[in-house]
C-alpha cells in the first residue's frame, strides 16, 4: 500500500470519529433541552405537591404521570398507594390506558416509562404536549375547554 492511501484511510477514520462524537454531543444537548422544556410544560399543569424535578425519575412511580394525564384529560383515576414496582407499573399502566382511549397510536410501554428510557419518556410527554397544549392555552386565556374545542 502506498503511504498516500494509508494517510487517506487514517484521515477518513479520524473524520468519521470526529463526526460521530459531534453527532452524539448534539443528541445529548437536544435531549437535555427537551427534558428541561417538557418538564416546564408539565409543571404548568401540576400542583406543587406533584412538581417534576427530574422528568425521567419523577414519572417512574406513575403517580405524577397519572396526575398529569388526569388533569389534562379531565379524568379522575386514583393512583395505587404502594411504592413497590407493581404499584408503580400499575399507575403508569392506568395513565397509558387512559391515553390509549384518546389516541391508541402513542405506542409507549409501561416498561419504557418505569425504566426511565429518555427517548421514550420524552416521546410520551411530546405526545401529551401535542394532544393537550391547546387546552392549556385556552385555559390561560380564560376560555373554557368546551368553548375552545367547538
Amino acid at each position: 500500500m502506498s503511504p498516500d492511501l494509508d494517510y487517506r484511510k487514517h484521515l477518513k477514520r479520524r473524520l468519521h470519529g470526529e463526526i460521530s462524537n459531534r453527532v452524539e454531543s448534539l443528541a445529548h444537548v437536544r435531549e437535555s433541552v427537551q427534558k428541561k422544556t417538557f418538564t416546564r410544560w408539565a409543571n404548568m399543569s401540576l400542583d406543587k405537591e406533584h412538581k417534576i424535578e427530574d422528568l425521567f425519575k419523577d414519572l417512574k412511580s406513575g403517580v405524577t404521570l397519572l396526575k398529569l394525564v388526569n388533569i389534562l384529560s379531565g379524568s379522575n383515576l386514583r393512583p395505587e398507594r404502594g411504592k413497590m414496582e407493581i404499584h408503580n407499573r400499575s399507575n403508569i399502566g392506568k395513565a397509558l390506558d387512559l391515553l390509549s382511549k384518546i389516541d391508541p397510536q402513542h405506542g409507549i410501554s409501561i416498561s419504557a416509562i418505569y425504566e426511565g428510557i429518555p427517548k421514550l419518556t420524552l416521546a410520551l410527554v411530546w405526545h401529551l404536549i401535542l394532544r393537550y397544549s391547546h387546552l392549556q392555552e385556552a385555559d390561560m386565556m380564560g376560555v373554557s375547554a368546551e368553548t375552545h374545542c367547538k
